[in-house]
């Protein structure tokens, strides 16, 4: 086994294998109680005790954020500085003696892109002083990715500074350390080492470190070794690098040697290179398996793999593991190597100390789980108590007990999740519900179970701010202990909601509370009957010794009932005082006032705080409450006031609706940022619906001051919240084409100007639409794409005549209902192309096509007048008829005066007959005929002694005699005559032999005519 490695858990991402000296962990999620750690405890070996601040803010967030299988890496500096590599952040920051976290240094920087995951181990800072007391802006940092690409920062005071190179290591990087003259060391897993400094312009160089300089340079490879200077085998690997900074040596522990440089400011001298495998591992093995009996045998199966080095006092101290392969279980044991450094060589004294054994991949720890037994009101207790450690600074001790409770296996699931959300709201709802103990009044009315935070001030107001700062203290430690991020959700009000949400609307109801008891003093007699009457809705009693505003201002969460006794107040004030007192008007202006404070106090925390509570923002809230005052200001006060006073009341209003609007944009805004632009079919619903129920909400309270003429408001509130109905109405009723035009460059991202060419389009105001000025033609024409039925108008506006024709043509040709439309589309199809300038043969071509659909609408235009009286057909309104319908209506018998011309154009239209109808012509041609010949009474010639004579007036004759004058071949056009007179039309003549001679005569004559 391989205790170095490290597996990334990080899809697409690449772990070193190395040994890193700094700590590698993952975000806690594992109870602190399982190493049992004290606040202060004492042994023969160690103290470990507290010290300094809390961990900065950033690093907490870092944490918080990180998912379970991220990798996450700390280094502490002996000076006082640490960094923690977390994915592509670094964060360093300077561990303080104080206890206040944020009056530390604390930096964030990005680290370089790189396919393998950063370790501390690839960091380092210098400084030109020491460290313990540089100032930031003297710090440095160099950063290396494990492909070599390093990024220099040459002050920490400016994070967006930097520097790149890339270095050659030929392989994989694992460390950086800094040696003298503001310069550092980087190593690869292969033991390759450069020395990386910077040139006078700040651009980073490197290169190789001296190997085997000094007395012995130059001599060959078998002499120097027995001088212990070897050169390293090909596949030597380095477990760790080692900067000695007051005796100014750097030490290499590779799998094979021991080296050391005596380093300078800006050169080095390596002056040791031990071969240090084999003696290490003999004193390695004797110390463990030495007093076995069959030692000699068992040495071949020993394995030693070196972890890590330091300089003591003593010495050179290797960390190293040592198992044997044949053990059953196989057992590691730990091992630290103390070397004695006699400057050129290492003394043979060896000191091996086995310090620990384990089972290989079968560690376990069982921690007790003390939450078993504890009842849930035993956990708010006990949290409470946490909390108030953490208020004393007792960090260790709060997250030790908060671990108890709240385990991180399984965090957030089931019933336990659950649980502490219930638990986190109790705490918070009690600290803003808090009892004023030190107050004497409350003395009979304190619970013996009170917030825990102690309100010493006596004032109202300054009890409001104590418990805002409790509840801001009770936040910190929710994210410091690990518990802000498991929070889930409450069921409140009948539904879920996020218990982040509701912790910051307690936050919310604090901000409120204080403005309003600041109006309390302003406007003493309003609040108190608003209070008195919130009091009476909650059921509320108040002590003999204390005032309606002791009781409801301690009381925070129920403030919200105000809003409405307020209106109340409002409104019995306005029906008992006179419309030109001074208290009528004043009244409304109060509480307009008190609402619009309240809410942008609110509003205002929820927006700076947002990054704290990570939850998105609430529906908008006390809806009933602006749009009751809406409708009393607009519809009670408004027209009752002067210039002067309407002029304030709508600015106070319009404050209260941008509050109320503001609330939808920003929810709206959130639904997006959370599916990233573009939301999940479950999400889409809800934003659809809340954006529905937003557009209708803005118009429903904008169009009143529309109609009351406050254009000035009414362009405020639609600018800001783009209600584009309001702004095109706003500009019709001004008739300010100007300003419309300026929406249209304004809004042009927005398409405020399909918005208007949309709206004139509903309002029928075409003429307004074609006449839009000729900067907006390009967007007109774009719009105008999918209503055809007008952009032709637009293009010979803009004459551009062949755009026209070709648009007229097209709707020409899809037009298939009306018949009037039709021929005059095509006669304007016609004039534009006239007008047009496409050249002679384009423009023939369109004019045979327009003039071949003219030709067939002249057979419906030309339809008897009778027939279309019986068939209630009015020539302007009648549909649009296709050819086999014509056909049937020239031949039919309601075509009671039908004659030649008509069965004439009954055969023509055949040839519009398009193929992909189900109709067979031949048949349809045989019918025509048929009905032809019974317009005639051809029995009535018998006894004739020429059949030729009497058939020449009859319609079927005629028929023939215009076919050959058009040179059609009868032979070829006429149907077969036993077919025609097998026709189903034909039936009644089938008895009457003179018929069929007669026919049969006169297909024969006028065939025979042709040849």
């Amino acid at each position: 086994p391989n205790p170095a490695v490290q597996p990334s858990r990080v899809p697409g991402r690449k772990s070193l294998a190395g040994t890193p000296s700094g700590l590698l962990f993952s975000p806690r999620r594992t109870s602190l109680a399982a190493s049992h750690i004290q606040p202060h405890v004492n042994s023969v070996h160690y103290d470990v005790q507290t010290f300094g601040s809390s961990l900065p803010v950033k690093v907490m967030e870092a944490l918080t954020m990180a998912e379970a299988d991220d990798i996450i890496s700390v280094k502490v500096d002996e000076s006082g500085w640490a960094w923690m590599v977390c994915g592509k952040l670094l964060i360093i920051w300077k561990i303080c003696q104080t206890v206040v976290a944020k009056l530390c240094v604390c930096k964030e920087l990005q680290l370089a892109p790189s396919e393998y995951e950063y370790t501390a181990d690839l960091v380092t800072i210098s400084s030109p002083g020491p460290l313990e007391t540089a100032p930031v802006q003297s710090i440095s940092v160099l950063t290396v990715g494990a492909e070599g690409r390093a990024r220099y920062w040459a002050s920490l005071a400016h994070e967006g500074n930097h520097t790149e190179a890339d270095l050659e290591l030929g392989d994989l990087c694992n460390f950086v350390v800094a040696v003298r003259g503001g310069s550092f060391v980087v190593s690869s897993c292969r033991n390759h080492l450069l020395r990386v400094s910077t040139d006078p312009s700040g651009r980073l160089g490197f290169r190789a470190l001296q190997q085997g300089q000094g007395v012995l340079s130059g001599i060959g490879r078998r002499v120097s070794s027995l001088f212990g200077m070897l050169a390293p085998p090909p596949n030597d690997e380095l477990h760790s690098v080692l900067w000695a900074s007051e005796a100014g040596c750097l030490y290499s522990l590779t799998s094979s040697k021991v080296c050391r440089w005596e380093v300078g400011d800006s050169s080095e001298q390596q002056t040791l290179s031990w071969e240090s495998r084999c003696s290490l591992d003999e004193n390695i093995a004797d110390a463990i398996w030495g007093s076995e009996s069959n030692y000699e045998e068992m040495k071949e199966g020993v394995n030693v793999s070196y972890l890590d080095m330091k300089l003591s006092p003593s010495g050179l101290v290797v960390l190293a593991a040592a198992w044997h392969s044949q053990d059953i279980p196989c057992i590691a044991y730990f091992c630290l190597v103390t070397l004695q450094d006699v400057g050129a060589s290492v003394s043979d004294h060896v000191v091996v100390e086995v310090t620990k054994h384990t089972t290989p991949f079968q560690m376990s720890m069982e921690t007790p789980n003390r939450t078993e037994a504890v009842a849930h009101e035993d956990k708010t207790k006990m949290l409470k108590d946490a909390f108030l450690r953490f208020c004393r600074s007792d960090l260790i001790g709060s997250q030790v007990l908060v671990d108890e409770l709240f385990p991180a296996e399984g965090a957030g699931e089931g019933e336990e999740g659950a649980e502490l959300d219930e638990v986190v709201t109790r705490i918070d709802l009690d600290l803003v519900d808090d009892y004023p103990a030190s107050d004497p009044r409350w003395a009979e009315s304190v619970p013996e179970e009170s917030g825990g935070f102690p309100l010493t001030s006596l004032i109202i107001l300054h009890q409001l701010e104590d418990k805002m700062k409790a509840h801001t203290c009770f936040m910190d430690f929710l994210l410091q202990v690990g518990l802000l991020q498991r929070l889930g959700q409450v069921t409140l009000r009948g539904g879920p909601m996020a218990t982040r949400l509701l912790l910051c609307e307690h936050a919310e109801k604090l901000q409120a509370a204080m403005v309003l008891k600041t109006q309390h003093g302003k406007h003493g007699e309003l609040v108190n009957a608003a209070v008195s009457g919130a009091l009476r809705k909650n059921g509320a009693a108040v002590p003999p010794s204390l005032t309606p505003a002791d009781v409801f201002f301690r009381e925070v969460s129920q403030i919200s009932l105000v809003f409405e006794c307020l209106l109340e107040e409002e409104e019995r004030r306005l029906k008992e005082n006179p419309v030109a007192s001074v208290q009528w008007a004043e009244t409304v202006l109060t509480v307009n006032n008190i609402l619009k404070d309240m809410l942008q106090a609110a509003g205002q925390y929820r927006d700076t705080k947002a990054s704290m509570y990570r939850s998105p923002p609430p529906p908008p809230t006390h809806i009933s409450v602006i749009t009751r005052q809406h409708e009393v200001v607009l519809r009670s006060v408004y027209p009752q006031a002067d210039s002067e006073l309407r002029g304030a009341l709508c600015e106070q209003l319009v404050g209260l609706l941008d509050l109320y609007l503001g609330g939808y944009v920003a929810q709206l805004a959130s639904l997006q940022l959370r599916t990233g632009g573009r939301p999940a079919a479950a999400q889409q619903e809800r934003y659809n619906a809340l954006e529905l129920e937003y557009g209708q909400r803005r118009s429903e309270l904008i169009a009143p001051l529309l109609d009351l003429g406050q254009y000035q408001w009414v362009a405020a509130l639609s600018e800001k919240f783009c209600d584009f109905d309001m702004l095109v109405q706003m500009c019709e009723q001004t008739d300010n084409q100007s300003r419309l035009q300026h929406y249209m460059t304004k809004f042009s991202d927005q398409n405020f100007a399909d918005f208007v060419f949309r709206w004139y389009m509903e309002k029928g105001k075409r003429g307004k639409l074609l006449s839009q000025p000729s900067a907006h033609h390009p967007q007109l024409a774009s719009f105008l794409q999918s209503h055809q039925h007008l952009s032709w108008l637009h293009h010979i506006h803009v004459h551009d005549y062949q755009s026209a024709h070709e648009t007229l043509s097209s709707q020409a040709t899809g037009e298939t209902r009306y018949f009037s439309k039709k021929k005059t589309l095509l006669a304007l199809s016609k004039l534009t192309a006239l007008a047009s300038d496409m050249d002679q043969t384009q423009l023939s071509r369109h004019l045979e096509d327009i003039v071949e659909q003219e030709r067939f609408l002249l057979h419906q235009e030309t339809l008897p007048e009778q027939l279309l009286e019986d068939k209630n057909l009015d020539r302007q309104t009648m549909p649009l008829l296709t050819p086999h319908g014509l056909i049937t209506l020239y031949i039919s018998e309601d075509n009671r005066i039908s004659n030649e011309d008509d069965f004439k154009k009954a055969l023509d239209l055949l040839e519009y007959i398009n193929e992909e109808v189900a109709v067979d012509i031949e048949t349809l041609k045989r019918e025509i005929f048929a009905r032809a010949l019974k317009k005639d009474d051809w029995c009535s010639w018998e006894g004739s002694d020429d059949p030729l004579e009497p058939a020449r007036d009859s319609v079927f004759v005629k028929i023939l005699l215009k076919l050959i004058q058009e040179g059609v071949s009868l032979q070829a056009y006429l149907p077969d005559v036993k077919e025609l007179l097998d026709s189903e039309q034909l039936a009644a003549f089938n008895s009457k032999p003179y018929f069929e001679y007669v026919l049969r005569v006169n297909y024969e004559h006028y065939l025979q005519s042709q040849i």
